[in-house]
């Protein structure tokens, strides 16, 4: 076989690869995730909850994705986190990523496929230093999560409340109330602040970068009541390690999470993937050790945020980088398909993989013949 035939065949073979890969997992993931989390060493604390960890029902999927708007902001260069108003269904908030002043951007419902920034809350008092998740919490509160950490240095890390106003237009400055809060083992990267609005709970996850993530909770329940933040540093209670087996490391860094309007459903996502879990009773940390499950994301450029919508009945995606898009992901049936349990046997897209299983066997009966010919 000449050496162009056998290079055409070599391309279409790593095209092929390339394509299973990435429309479901056909050639397993957990090969390249699970080297990256082999070399982690679980670490001991004592659990955020003693309560056994029952069985919840099933956790529901997100299906086939749509863009909801793209952002037409040049001050929006990092969309780190994203909230849905629980005053106005049609309104979104966001945030920058470091670099940026403590400030969160306003936008309003889609109008010729963008959402554009209809007003600006500047945090009074407070400054930010790596802003990485927003969380919408009860009595109609904003928590941004000043909690990355890419170094590994920061003694404390800090959550701002404002309350949400009605109306929004230009810039506005508005009181914030700091909580302050330092890891009871060591410092942490995190990018994902939960907030059940049933409940107030407040719960941090770690990124995972270069360890599996962690779960961490605020005792007392901080976002239940709009009492003043407490001047003193408070100790996070350490809940073991997030139940995602292949969370962790550059890819599948836990990069954001949402908790549902109703406090029922949490979403962890990655830069790839998704996990999901339901809350039994009204503990995050329980949830967070139960069985989720997995979904693929589609493809951004560095997805950092999820969020749900005010209804609950979908998730929206947003990333990094000027210019993108939010990207909007329907509920479905407990019963889908779509998506698998962590340890199960079904596939996220099976019917394009058998497909493309039989593509590759195709290729490759047509580069032994051209072989065979040759010879």
């Amino acid at each position: 076989m000449s050496s162009v035939g056998r290079g055409r065949g070599r391309v279409l073979l790593v095209a092929a690869l390339f394509t299973l890969a990435a429309v479901g997992g056909a050639v397993p993931p957990d090969r390249t995730r699970a080297a990256a989390a082999a070399s982690a060493a679980p670490a001991s604390a004592s659990p955020a909850s003693t309560a056994p960890v029952s069985t919840p029902p099933t956790p529901p999927t997100f299906g086939s994705e749509s863009t909801y708007c793209t952002l037409d902001d040049p001050a929006i260069t990092e969309s780190s986190g994203l909230a849905v108003s629980t005053l106005d269904a049609a309104r979104l908030w966001t945030h920058n990523d470091s670099g940026d002043r403590a400030r969160i951007f306003a936008l309003a419902a889609p109008k010729n496929g963008t959402c554009a920034t209809a007003g600006i809350l500047n945090l009074r008092g407070v400054d930010a230093f790596d802003a990485e998740d927003l969380a919408p919490g009860p009595n109609h509160t904003l928590w941004l999560g000043d909690i990355g950490d890419n170094i590994g240095q920061r003694k404390r890390i800090v959550v701002d409340r404002v309350t949400e106003p009605a109306q929004v237009t230009g810039e506005t400055s508005v009181d914030a109330q700091r909580f302050r809060f330092a890891y009871p083992d060591e410092p942490h990267d995190a990018e994902a602040l939960l907030v059940s609005p049933r409940t107030g709970q407040m719960v941090v996850v770690t990124k995972g970068s270069t360890s599996k993530p962690r779960i961490y909770a605020a005792e007392g329940r901080p976002a239940a009541t709009t009492a003043p933040a407490p001047a003193d540093v408070r100790r996070l209670v350490s809940g073991g390690e997030l139940n995602a087996p292949e969370s962790g490391g550059t890819f599948e860094a836990i990069t954001g999470g949402a908790v549902s309007p109703d406090g029922r459903v949490i979403v962890l996502r990655t830069y790839l993937d998704a996990y999901i879990y339901t809350v039994p009773g009204d503990d995050l940390v329980a949830a967070l050790r139960s069985t989720p499950r997995q979904i693929h994301l589609p493809v951004q450029p560095q997805g950092e945020s999820v969020a749900f919508a005010a209804d609950g009945q979908s998730i929206l995606l947003s990333t990094e980088g000027a210019g993108t898009a939010i990207l909007r992901l329907p509920r479905e049936s407990e019963r889908s398909n779509v998506g698998r349990f962590i340890g199960g046997k079904s596939n996220v897209r099976p019917v394009l993989v058998v497909g493309l299983l039989a593509l590759l066997a195709l290729l490759l009966t047509v580069a032994l013949r051209r072989r065979r010919l040759s010879t």
